[in-house]
């Protein structure tokens, strides 16, 4: 479950990585009176949805179960 829940996360971050990309884009041309500080904003929240998303994906991991090695440890 927590596996599939890592895929829809993930897909979510290629998603927003692409819209940041583009707004990026936007932004870099000239100045566009009335779109480029809705490009700007909207560039601040995606990357605010894209650092909750990786601290999401932290948090999915640290639910998987843990594995246990079973080779003895050397000292």
């Amino acid at each position: 479950m927590a596996d599939e829940h890592l895929k829809n996360l993930d897909a979510a971050l290629v998603k927003m990585r692409e819209h940041r990309r583009t707004l990026a884009e936007n932004l870099a041309g000239d100045y566009a009176r009335a779109h480029t500080e809705g490009w700007r904003d909207q560039l601040v929240q995606v990357q605010q949805t894209i650092d909750a998303l990786l601290r999401a994906k932290d948090d999915e991991r640290n639910l998987l179960p843990k594995v246990a090695t079973s080779a003895p440890l050397s000292i």
